[in-house]
């Protein structure tokens, strides 16, 4: 029998040599019964909570491929501590025939004495793990109240006593200071960075000051004393957003010394507030978003809008957020209306060339035929695993006759009815989906329709802006020139090679 083996340990207890104990009992335990391992799957310092952990995800994913018959872990506990998570996947697992087995805690699921265990064992396991959690939620609280750190390091402007509270440290309170003051007088995020940067001050991961890190510190109140808990809202798939307001957040006031004054930090408070609602002319659109690359540093060349101007340009992120100088870049920002109509106009030759009018009209006839031939043939497929299932549960009905079915028979069965129900819900929407016939001329025609959205080049077009998109991989700036790179290599056209370098001379004046 092939086997594959799973192990565990959580972010809690981070021991690698618990996951060694674990293999060597599931690897003794193989060999008394006989079984042959053909993988195993660890997850190092991830939580039971769920079941969002990579190599337990892997190894249901190849339980699919049916690359083993069982799964061996050391005890019920290793799977998970939520009963609905250890009940699904086991469940998904039977129906694919694939039992789970337990190194270190020796039961007969298939019996009902071993099915009653099983189901205590997991109520024990969520029981201690949101036990546990309630635990450590009551210890952070008290630490809340005390102005104590609930974990990770201090925010920036502040130390930590040896018994954990929060004390000012005067070098990092005076660029506390300076970006509060800073941004209520106008300056940029940029010329904030700027001086933080030639200051020498780094940020907590070492690293310079960028934008995004003087927007989280202008909305950090520790620094007026108050201190909080679940200050960022959890969502439900379990994951943190850092930028909504968690409205149950646990809130203690003047626990720690504070850096700046009350009054100052709603004066920023309210001034972020009015940026965020400005007003829509200040907003622009791009049709070249997230395809404009920076030659010299690689990152991405986002749209950006003059605020006196109103001039849209592509300009490099990295720069962006720490500057020319600390961030070594030199390349030059992209006139947004100039660049677009180069490469509008660059694609507009390749895609109307004759040859290529021909060439994607056949594409899109062939790929439509081949769509409609893969309907009927999945549609065949789930009809015949249809009557298989329709068998199967038949054969379980003629099985009654003989004896009741237990507990674990029945769920195996619902299973199957559940797979006949989404076999026949998908049978008819693809019932009630119809193909119109498609022709040379209805192709033509409609490409065609692209063709005065291109010409006009309108910035928020979604027509131009999905055509991009489909023939567009990346365009990268450089001080010299601006490279193309096409998704395709269009055959028979001038200049239609899949990467294209152009010279800023006559094409395009960036500056």
């Amino acid at each position: 029998m092939l086997v594959a083996l799973y192990a565990r340990f959580s972010s809690e207890n981070q021991r690698e040599e618990s996951i060694t104990a674990q293999l060597r009992a599931c690897k003794s335990y193989c060999q008394r019964k006989g079984y042959k391992i053909i993988k195993e799957y660890v997850d190092e310092a991830y939580t039971g909570k769920n079941d969002r952990r990579p190599a337990y995800q892997a190894m249901l994913k190849d339980a699919e491929g049916g690359f083993f018959q069982k799964v061996i872990a050391h005890k019920l506990d290793r799977i998970g501590r939520n009963e609905y998570d250890y009940y699904k996947n086991k469940h998904i697992l039977n129906l694919l025939g694939i039992d789970i087995e337990f190194a270190g805690q020796a039961f007969d699921t298939s019996t009902p004495e071993g099915a009653l265990m099983e189901n205590q064992l997991a109520g024990i396991s969520a029981y201690y793990s949101r036990n546990l959690s309630k635990e450590v939620m009551k210890g952070l609280k008290e630490n809340v109240r005390q102005g104590k750190s609930t974990g990770g390091p201090p925010l920036f402007g502040y130390r930590y006593t040896p018994d954990k509270k929060y004390i000012i440290d005067e070098h990092e309170a005076i660029a506390v200071r300076y970006v509060f003051n800073a941004y209520l007088q106008g300056e940029s995020y940029i010329n904030i960075c700027t001086w933080l940067n030639d200051h020498g001050y780094k940020t907590r991961r070492n690293r310079p000051f960028g934008k995004n890190s003087i927007h989280d510190m202008l909305k950090r109140r520790r620094y007026i004393g108050d201190a909080i808990l679940g200050g960022t809202l959890k969502m439900r798939n379990g994951k943190r957003n850092s930028h909504k307001i968690n409205p149950n957040a646990i809130i203690v006031e003047g626990v720690c010394p504070a850096i700046i004054s009350k009054e100052q930090f709603h004066m920023v408070e309210e001034k972020m507030k009015r940026n965020s609602k400005r007003p829509s002319s200040y907003k622009a659109n791009y049709l070249l978003s997230g395809l404009v690359f920076c030659g010299h540093c690689h990152a991405p060349m986002n749209g950006n809008l003059a605020s006196r101007s109103k001039k849209r340009y592509y300009r490099c992120s990295k720069k962006s957020r720490f500057g020319k100088l600390l961030s070594g870049c030199n390349t030059v920002d992209a006139p947004a209306d100039e660049l677009e109509k180069l490469v509008v106009s660059k694609l507009e030759h390749l895609i109307y060339h004759p040859d290529t009018i021909d060439n994607l009209t056949d594409k899109i006839l062939s790929d439509y035929q081949k769509i409609i031939h893969d309907e009927e043939e999945l549609k065949k497929h789930l009809k015949q695993k249809e009557n298989q299932l329709l068998k199967k549960i038949d054969a379980f009905y003629d099985f009654l006759v003989i004896k009741m079915p237990d507990e674990f028979e029945i769920q195996r069965i619902e299973g199957i009815k559940n797979e006949v129900r989404a076999i026949r819900k998908k049978l008819s929407e693809m019932q009630q989906t119809s193909h119109p016939e498609l022709d040379r001329e209805t192709i033509i025609n409609y490409l065609a329709s692209y063709r005065d959205a291109m010409e006009k080049c309108e910035s928020d077009s979604p027509r131009v802006k999905s055509l991009i998109n489909q023939f567009v991989e990346k365009i990268t700036i450089t001080p010299e020139n601006i490279v193309i790179r096409y998704k395709f290599v269009f055959d028979g056209v001038p200049d239609g090679n899949r990467t294209r370098a152009l010279g800023f001379g006559d094409q395009c004046s960036i500056h």
